[in-house]
């Protein structure tokens, strides 16, 4: 992400995730745990079908969200997490936010995710 727009996120009420380095040794979680990770453009309601036991990590686009307006990411990230719901865990991913990615479609995306879990 982008470092011009990580300090902006808490001052809209968002927060950050934080990755976690394996013990050295070990195999990535996501190679223990059966992940997947599936790129924009996938089917992910035909993946979570096809995929039952898979925890599955729908990116969301990252042309989408630096061209895209609010209610386009909105209504793909809405999309997205309905369509992966199945699955026994889902792990949204969204990265390659660049300078010219607006803050109102990031806030969007966080947004969309806190409605639909709420």
């Amino acid at each position: 992400m982008n470092l011009a727009i990580a300090p902006r996120l808490p001052q809209r009420g968002l927060s950050l995730l934080r990755a976690v380095q394996p013990p050295a040794g070990r195999l990535p979680r996501a190679a223990a745990a059966g992940e997947l990770q599936l790129g924009a453009g996938t089917d992910i309601a035909q993946a979570a079908r096809l995929l039952p036991g898979a925890e599955l990590q729908p990116l969301v686009d990252p042309v989408l969200m630096r061209e895209g307006n609010p209610d386009e990411v909105t209504a793909v990230t809405a999309s997205l997490l309905r369509d992966s719901a199945t699955a026994p865990a889902v792990t949204l991913c969204a990265w390659s936010f660049d300078r010219d990615t607006p803050m109102e479609n990031v806030t969007a995306m966080y947004e969309a995710v806190g409605n639909l879990i709420s």
